[in-house]
């Protein structure tokens, strides 16, 4: 780290990787958050085994059986 150059060009490649570092966390948040939605979904369809099941798909909101909810969910 004598040189200054060198310095240089070393604290450029750690912002960046910094700031990659960030960007990468920023998208898990909701990749996250919708895989802990889908999870809790799950988890009620199994809870509550009635024939058909009220699903938002969209805009569209359809009216399926249970067992296909569970694997669109899935």
């Amino acid at each position: 780290l004598e040189n200054p150059q060198h310095s240089l060009e070393y604290l450029e490649e750690v912002e960046r990787l910094g700031e990659e570092i960030v960007c990468d966390k920023q998208e898990l948040v909701p990749l996250d958050r919708r895989h802990n939605q889908n999870r809790e979904a799950l988890r009620a369809l199994q809870r509550h085994d009635c024939g058909k099941t009220w699903l938002t798909l969209g805009s569209l909101l359809i009216k399926t059986p249970t067992n296909k909810a569970k694997e669109l969910l899935e």
